[in-house]
């Protein structure tokens, strides 16, 4: 479980610490944070996004996702000339071909010129670890884990420039520990040891590179990279989410093998009970399923009750909110297999009191089970009326454009069960929330009037 992130000059965030630990520094197995627009919590998100994309630097790098320089420059020309699918192909390109220097640009807060700081702490097998990686130029250029080795938390490595350390018990082969030092001169710098480590996996039998790894190793390089991140910077499937099934990242429409069938009836009856739950006019989910090619082609249906009759409709005629909860579902469900899951803006496009159902029956559910961890931003206030106060966070920004990140539990003030949180933070007693100025927008309107008559003026 996620126990706390620590930034340091990255995107919004000077100096600011995410603290998710109970006493006794167990993690907190949900938290929903607050702040007004633009305060962060997107950025809160993308940190730990941010980490998962270090590792796989090196094996794009070493793939280039089947593609050569050549061909991807050309790929970019051609999508000049067009207008809105050429801005969407470059995009995915920036996204899916990229070094350790381009997320680093692309995360460093402008204008700062201090090196950039990300760490976060983790609480596996009943101890404590944390990862912590420092970069500048547009390379790192600190990098270090700490987990349990024989008992106790230390580093097991740390590497600087000129300074490389490793535990003896990180690996049980001498020979395959030269090799990783050896790449280590070749590639660090460029890319993280964690990115050589997770090439490694792919480029060689992974049993082979398992059994040359400490087990305590293997747990902490497991849990980084298999984060389930929904954010709101739309990426590849590799780099957010860890699904067992690859169709989950598609759960509307598509193709799978056959040999799959069987997993998407399980979908199926999971979805019939998540819809039919939620909305009173949906009476069945299902999929409309065909075989071509000797694939089985699937689509989601609901069947609704209208004006007192039943009718099957397309998932894909549904609202906004229903197409929300159905991106949310899957991830939901790596809670339940134990992971640690980050959701950006759960809420966008739920109806408050639907949302709160949800997070209701989720909480309930979590603490029967005690498996998984879920972290949300939200802005909607209607939770905190069900929330227990060591579960609500709230991103604070003081005149000068500090922040922090508070957790309701810790304000000195007690909260009277007569005045809620919600009242509470409404009336701005926790900070956090929007305030508007002077706006006029008759006043507004006219300005923009009065130079369009100025433009038709002109022409």
């Amino acid at each position: 479980m996620l126990l706390y992130i620590k930034l340091k000059n990255f995107r919004s965030f000077k100096d600011i610490t995410f603290d998710l630990r109970n006493k006794g520094s167990f993690a907190k197995n949900a938290v929903f944070v607050y702040g007004e627009n633009a305060s962060g919590k997107t950025n809160l998100i993308r940190s730990i996004q941010f980490i998962v994309q270090t590792f796989r630097t090196l094996q794009i790098q070493n793939e280039q996702v089947n593609l050569d320089s050549l061909q991807i420059i050309d790929l970019l020309e051609k999508a000049s000339e067009l207008p809105d699918e050429g801005e969407i192909v470059k995009q995915f390109i920036n996204k899916v071909i990229f070094s350790l220097g381009d997320i680093v640009n692309r995360n460093k807060s402008i204008n700062s010129v201090e090196p950039m700081s990300v760490e976060i702490g983790f609480y596996l097998k009943k101890s404590i670890g944390s990862y912590k990686l420092v970069f500048d130029s547009g390379k790192v250029i600190s990098e270090e884990l700490r987990f349990l080795i024989k008992e106790r938390s230390m580093p097991m490595f740390t590497i600087e420039k000129g300074n490389t350390y490793i535990s003896s018990s990180v690996f049980t082969d001498t020979a395959y520990r030269r090799e990783l030092e050896s790449n280590i001169l070749k590639y660090w710098g460029k890319h993280t040891f964690l990115s050589i480590m997770f090439n490694e996996f792919h480029q060689k039998n992974e049993e082979f590179t398992r059994n040359r790894l400490n087990p305590n190793f293997l747990v902490a390089f497991d849990w980084m990279q298999n984060l389930s991140i929904m954010s709101s910077e739309k990426l590849p499937n590799p780099w957010v989410a860890n699904f067992p099934y690859s169709f989950m990242d598609n759960l509307e429409n598509g193709t799978i093998e056959i040999s799959q069938g069987k997993s998407l009836n399980h979908i199926e009856e999971s979805l019939d009970s998540f819809f039919t739950a939620l909305y009173s006019d949906v009476k069945k989910v299902f999929y409309s399923t065909s075989t071509v090619s000797g694939k089985i082609r699937y689509k989601l249906m609901f069947q609704k009750q209208i004006d007192g009759q039943l009718a099957d409709i397309p998932f894909s005629l549904e609202s906004t909110g229903s197409e929300k909860l159905l991106k949310i579902f899957p991830y939901i469900m790596m809670v339940f297999a134990g992971k640690t899951v980050l959701i950006d803006e759960m809420d966008s496009g739920i109806h408050d009191l639907l949302m709160c159902k949800v997070v209701e029956n989720i909480l309930e559910s979590m603490e029967e089970t005690s498996k998984g961890q879920l972290i949300v931003t939200t802005h909607n206030t209607q939770l905190m009326n069900q929330l227990p106060k060591e579960k609500v966070y709230i991103i604070v920004i003081d005149a000068n454009g500090n922040k922090s990140i508070n957790c309701i539990k810790d304000y000195s003030f007690r909260t009277q069960k007569a005045n809620s949180i919600r009242n509470k933070y409404m009336s701005g007693d926790y900070a956090g929330i929007p305030y508007l100025g002077p706006l006029d927008f008759a006043e507004l309107g006219a300005m923009v009037n009065d130079l369009s008559d100025e433009e038709d003026y002109k022409a």
